[in-house]
């Protein structure tokens, strides 16, 4: 069960690349699919690494709802495996990008018209933090398969303020 959120991460990420790869870059909506991207890699590895069985089995019932992002962040902060430095910081923000919240609607307006004003280090700063949610999902999933080699590559790629407890062995 766990794998599928991670591989939802993924494709949120190509999602956000080919928006933003536009002759005219789709900035807002690339924003609001980090908050999702984000929330599916945390609930991969809470599954993966938190989640007990009971849980898992009420889950694939439906007759339970995930914890918050919060409460699953907490359950995941014992491994370091959640990035929790990343995540925090950002939450919140993405969190107003995907409900139309005050950053967004500052960025897409110059009070006499209705364009984008994202900067370009805005941009970079976004792509940077899903790339990082990418790597520790990637992390994640090969933690789940048991690959150190593959762990042990993605020590290298992932910024060592953002390094989970699970890779700190092989940087």
């Amino acid at each position: 069960m766990s794998v599928p959120c991670l591989a939802v991460a993924q494709d949120h990420f190509k999602a956000i690349l080919v928006l933003l790869s536009q002759s005219r870059p789709l900035c807002a909506p690339a924003y609001a699919l980090a908050r999702p991207m984000l929330e599916a890699a945390i609930r991969g590895q809470w599954l993966a690494f938190s989640a007990t069985a009971d849980q898992i089995e009420k889950l694939l019932n439906d007759t339970l709802k995930f914890p918050s992002f919060n409460s699953m962040l907490s359950a995941l902060e014992w491994s370091g495996l959640a990035g929790i430095a990343v995540t925090q910081s950002h939450y919140k923000t993405f969190c107003a990008y995907t409900h139309t919240g005050a950053q967004l609607i500052s960025r897409m307006s110059t009070g006499q018209r209705i364009e984008q004003r994202f900067r370009p280090e805005e941009i970079a700063e976004l792509i940077d933090h899903c790339e990082v949610t990418l790597l520790l999902a990637g992390a994640a999933i090969a933690n789940i398969a048991g690959n150190a080699a593959c762990l042990e590559e993605i020590a290298t790629l992932v910024p060592s303020n953002s390094l989970p407890q699970e890779l700190k062995a092989y940087s």
